[in-house]
């Protein structure tokens, strides 16, 4: 299993670290990325770079990008974002959505960087107006167009901090670890971290009914537990064969404690975001790589393969050609004889008398 996007702690972690830090940077310019927008960030003396791939992640990096471009987007967010100061950082709603406000001069501009599946970067007016998205939507659900209120993606999930909704929502699970999955709105991962942690893991395919209320509660326990730990602000990393698997912004002792994986610690959460991404993108560069590879030998393998067709249609052609002059070369002495007879009888006796000079007839007068 490879993560391929920041989960709800993930989102939780770094609004809980950056609502304070960034707040007061300036945005000094926008630039697009092969996977990602980027924002230069101005903070006191320091220049920092945000990254932001709607549907899959934000944070914080120090490094840039070789190659840059600009689209659409970025000359929007150029001529409307560049040179404002992030106001507020925040997680209005219990779900992966981070809310940026900027502005400066009278103008004001809130963010929502929706990191939910087929999630968005939208902008809009202080009223909720939307002014522009990194792309325009129709939803089953909601509408994404210019000038048109903003909606956020339906919510999954329950709020962590409402002890006595979790156990009941936790009830209505198959099984424990899908209670917590799928009611709670965690990945498989966290799910498994948290039963292990209260020391339930052998418990995870129970059904909720037959499981202790005190087992409950300790489950609980551990999520805010959990929560409170990944506002500490450090990384780590889960290395599967040697290559990223993924990250998180607690210790994942279910990792090193059952699956025995190597872990990488980082100080800094976003270090950890940026080594992992930097990893999967090397990852997708190779297997782009490989693919442009695999189709050239294909093509090349196309080509060879009508060579050797063509090769065989010549070799059929040739084989018969061969038989023509053996024919001819086994026959040479007779049909030269019947050349020179045709040619005698027609100069001594004309063209009616040219039967003449038959096999059977040539024989018979030599």
């Amino acid at each position: 299993m490879i993560k391929r996007t920041m989960d709800i702690l993930d989102v939780y972690a770094w609004v809980r670290i950056h609502r304070v830090d960034l707040a007061n940077c300036f945005v000094d310019n926008a630039y697009r990325s092969k996977y990602y927008w980027l924002l230069k960030l101005r903070c006191g003396g320091d220049s920092r770079f945000l990254k932001i791939e709607p549907g899959v992640r934000i944070h914080l990096s120090s490094t840039e990008p070789e190659t840059k471009t600009i689209d659409n987007y970025t000359r929007f967010l150029r001529a409307h974002v560049r040179d404002t100061r992030i106001n507020k950082v925040d997680m209005p709603w219990w779900e992966r959505i981070v809310v940026l406000n900027t502005g400066r001069g009278g103008r004001e501009y809130v963010h929502y960087v929706e990191l939910v599946p087929r999630g968005l970067w939208i902008i809009t007016s202080p009223d909720g107006k939307i002014l522009y998205a990194s792309k325009f939507e129709e939803f089953k659900d909601r509408v994404v167009k210019p000038g048109v209120q903003y909606k956020p993606p339906p919510q999954k999930g329950v709020n962590p901090l409402d002890k006595t909704t979790l156990i009941e929502s936790i009830r209505k699970g198959r099984d424990l670890v899908r209670g917590v999955v799928y009611e709670w709105g965690l990945p498989g991962y966290i799910a498994e971290e948290l039963l292990h942690r209260a020391g339930l893991y052998g418990l995870k395919n129970a059904k909720p009914s037959d499981v202790a209320v005190v087992d409950l509660d300790k489950l609980v326990n551990e999520y805010m537990g959990l929560l409170r730990e990944v506002e500490a602000g450090y990384g780590y990393l889960v290395l599967g064969e040697g290559a990223p698997e993924l990250f998180t912004p607690y210790k994942p002792s279910l990792f090193t404690e059952v699956f025995t994986r190597e872990i990488r610690f980082f100080r800094v959460f976003d270090e950890a975001i940026e080594a992992f991404y930097a990893g999967l993108e090397a990852l997708i560069e190779a297997e782009e790589r490989r693919k442009v590879l695999e189709e050239e030998v294909n093509a090349w393998r196309r080509r060879v393969e009508e060579q050797e067709r063509v090769i065989r249609e010549y070799e059929v052609e040739l084989e018969g050609i061969n038989r023509a002059l053996e024919a001819i070369y086994g026959n040479y002495q007779l049909l030269s004889r019947i050349i020179d007879c045709v040619l005698e009888v027609r100069r001594s006796k004309g063209w009616d008398y040219l039967g003449e000079c038959g096999v059977s007839g040539y024989d018979k007068g030599k």
